[in-house]
């Protein structure tokens, strides 16, 4: 995000956008007990596989904070702190 932040080329906001809010709404966030799971098991990218690996949780939370720092929008926000929340409880 430190390009889009530097050049403020809209391609580079939508790119990130589209990632991060297709990843929040799919099936690797577990919209109940949280965290992210490691990737999908479906060509849909509905059913998650099982494993969910705590060096994933860290660097999305860093990217969803960060989207949170630079677009302003809370749904980001929202998302890292139901990532920290999933953290602490394993």
């Amino acid at each position: 995000m430190n390009i889009y932040v530097e050049k403020k080329d809209e391609d580079i906001k939508d790119m990130v956008t589209k990632t991060l809010d297709a990843m929040m709404q799919g099936g690797i966030f577990d919209h109940i007990g949280y965290g992210f799971h490691r990737y999908s098991t479906d060509r849909e990218w509905k059913l998650p596989h099982f494993e969910k690996m705590l060096y994933d949780q860290a660097l999305l939370t860093l990217a969803y904070i960060e989207a949170y720092r630079v677009f302003g929008e809370e749904k980001y926000k929202t998302v890292a702190q139901k990532v920290i929340e999933y953290v602490k409880e394993i």
